[in-house]
């Protein structure tokens, strides 16, 4: 196989002194030397795997595509244990899906595949965590919050996780009370802390709402995939670029009024979606905005949500149905 390196690989491994100065690992975790944001665990990945077999460009694809493969399971376990109708089929939609080649074919995209891991074994532990019949369930606080650290560690979009131990609680009916909030308070000031790193670290921004829409498309219709997405135009004086905005509100009332019959599922799987989008739709400044608004990779995670939520809605449909029928 001739998988090679592309694009900032270059940064990020072949040309990365920290992979290879004596003092690379205390720099890569202790200060600010990194050729791009603050990940940490994805640099000494790279630098485990620089000692072990060099610049062989194929070795570090195939560890992509290990960690995607591995995530596959701690989707369909997340589903489960929340009681999604068709978790194994949301696994597999998140395993093939089109727009994730280019986080697994890009090896700088480790950062996606390697959050991604730690963001959804971090729900597994805060899942297990709230359950009343886990023994001792500070022990997978604890692990929760070691794991998010390391989710952290990888790439700085999993602070949006204190949204989803929300959700979670929401979705199993669970009451959100003081007790719970103190107990995400200390998840939430970690997310906040590098998310201000990063927007520190990063400097440009636009086009919120349109690329919202751009995402939901590409994964109803992943047509037209490509490594950069020419910009548009963003002038205040087109009325269009408000249609974006409108077309979301419009939505939103929709799925408010409507849950009646789809439940808390498609509420729940929306809201995450847009959240875990959230620190890439130029809420924040990201340095990439000069170049592109958007990328497929940036919806690596959003895909595991958005592959599963119009399963639990279509299966308990006629059940619904018949539940609010006069």
């Amino acid at each position: 196989m001739g998988w090679g390196f592309l694009w900032d690989d270059d940064v990020y491994i072949t040309n990365n002194e920290l992979l290879t100065a004596p003092d690379g690992l205390r720099r890569i975790w202790f200060s600010f030397d990194s050729p791009s944001q603050y990940f940490p665990l994805v640099y000494t990945t790279f630098r485990i795997e620089h000692g072990l077999w060099g610049l062989n460009s194929t070795c570090y694809h195939w560890v992509n595509l290990v960690l995607h493969v591995a995530n596959t399971l701690p989707v369909w376990l997340v589903l489960a244990r929340l009681k999604v109708p068709g978790a194994w089929l949301a696994g597999a939609i998140f395993a093939l899906h089109p727009v994730q080649v280019e986080s697994v074919a890009w090896i700088t995209e480790r950062k996606n595949v390697l959050m991604g891991f730690f963001f959804l074994v971090t729900l597994l532990a805060w899942i297990a965590f709230v359950d009343g019949r886990t023994k001792r369930p500070w022990l997978f606080y604890g692990l929760a919050l070691i794991l998010y650290l390391l989710a952290l560690s990888a790439k700085t979009t999993a602070c949006t996780l204190p949204a989803a131990l929300f959700l979670i609680l929401w979705l199993q009916r669970t009451p959100i009370s003081w007790k719970r909030i103190i107990q995400i308070i200390p998840f939430l000031a970690l997310g906040v802390a590098m998310g201000v790193l990063a927007m520190w670290w990063e400097r440009y921004h636009q086009g919120t709402s349109r690329a919202v829409w751009f995402y939901f498309s590409k994964l109803i219709w992943p047509s037209n995939l490509t490594f950069i997405y020419p910009r548009w135009d963003i002038a205040p004086t087109h009325l269009r670029n408000f249609a974006w905005l409108l077309a979301g509100v419009i939505v939103c009332a929709a799925i408010y009024f409507l849950r009646r019959y789809l439940g808390r599922s498609v509420e729940v799987a929306a809201t995450f979606f847009v959240a875990t989008l959230s620190p890439v739709l130029g809420l924040i400044m990201l340095y990439t905005f000069r170049y592109t608004f958007v990328a497929d990779h940036y919806q690596y995670w959003p895909v595991s949500v958005r592959s599963h939520w119009r399963l639990p809605v279509w299966s308990s449909w006629p059940t619904r149905l018949r539940t609010v029928a006069p």
